[in-house]
């Protein structure tokens, strides 16, 4: 039998749960420490998305974090896996991921940077708590 080369990571059989939620929340930590460092002007500078400034950014990571809580309470069925399931044509698929993008952003509470970032980090963490029970 041919030994395949994952190039250093390992293989999907071998994953668990453990390290994949630790990176998850070392991602989350690192973008609350990454953030702490702004100030006013960084929080309303270019992001690197050419639409979005900074603190659109961050209040993008906050209706994602929520989202992800909105398709675990639906699955299988959410809105996101029947979007998926349909063999949508992928620039078809990033036009609607942009107007409801575009929809969250506009829903949302005005807030800082800092504030959109703390409730990230809050939904982050706790959808990160519901996922191990499931696993």
């Amino acid at each position: 039998m041919e030994r395949a080369d994952y190039g250093g990571r390992q293989p999907v059989r071998g994953w668990s749960p453990g390290p994949a939620l630790a990176a998850f929340h070392d991602g989350v930590t690192i973008i609350a420490e990454i953030s702490a460092q702004f100030d006013d002007a960084g929080w309303t500078a270019p992001s690197p998305c050419p639409e979005w400034r900074v603190i659109d950014l961050a209040g993008h990571l906050r209706c994602v974090a929520d989202d992800f809580h909105e398709y675990l309470d639906d699955a299988p069925a959410s809105r996101l896996a029947r979007l998926m399931a349909r063999g949508t044509h992928p620039d078809t698929l990033a036009r609607k991921l942009a107007r409801q993008n575009a929809a969250e952003l506009a829903a949302l509470p005005d807030a800082s940077g800092p504030e959109h970032i703390a409730a990230f980090a809050s939904s982050a963490r706790a959808y990160a708590q519901r996922l191990l029970p499931i696993w």
